[in-house]
């Protein structure tokens, strides 16, 4: 859950602007207390290119996703320069923008209570890292403790994470022993389980 970055959260996908298709990163997430909370850059855009050597290259042209990100990601105290694509009522405009990298620890879960239920709590889990669990379980905790008897848990455009997380996530609803997930080869030999263990 420490690292060193712009602390943003980004899934791999396509955008088509003036007729061109762009390999692209959108941002799902950006961490609280991490510098890219304080600059322009906004969760949906869509980072096309990234400043290489004082030139702006797309993400295609750097070897795509794997090899793009690299560029993204840095030592503290550097900064990050890109470009996105930002979709304003149908219009699309492109955006040039720079973020100073530091450390930051990541907060992949977000509680809040529904508006029109005020029983209903809801918990975000927007990745699952080494952090997750006891953020996870401080939440549930916090949201019982204020009212909440019924609970919604949204996973939608988490791209996942660290199988141990998970693991311990859904431990906390399950028995001892009750199977989580098993992976089984070509000619149906199931190569290795995980269980849920005691909390």
């Amino acid at each position: 859950g420490d690292y060193e970055g712009i602390g943003v959260s980004v899934i791999q996908t396509t955008f088509v602007a003036n007729g061109f298709e762009y390999q692209v990163f959108q941002v799902i997430a950006i961490y609280k207390g991490a510098l890219a909370e304080h600059s322009d850059l906004k969760v949906g855009d869509y980072i096309y290119c990234i400043k290489v050597d004082d030139t702006y290259q797309t993400i295609g042209a750097l070897g795509g996703y794997t090899s793009a990100i690299n560029y993204v990601r840095g030592e503290k105290g550097t900064y990050a320069e890109f470009a996105v694509f930002r979709e304003t009522d149908g219009a699309v405009e492109s955006i040039e923008i720079s973020v100073k990298r530091d450390s930051f620890e990541t907060v992949s879960v977000n509680s809040y209570f529904s508006e029109s239920n005020p029983e209903i709590g809801i918990i975000h889990i927007s990745s699952f890292d080494l952090t997750t669990p006891k953020q996870f379980k401080e939440a549930v905790l916090d949201l019982k403790a204020r009212g909440a008897k019924h609970f919604v848990f949204d996973v939608r455009y988490n791209p996942g994470g660290d199988l141990q997380s998970i693991k311990a996530v859904l431990t906390y609803f399950l028995q001892p022993g009750d199977l989580i997930l098993s992976s089984i080869d070509k000619d149906g030999n199931t190569v290795q389980s995980y269980v849920a263990e005691s909390t």
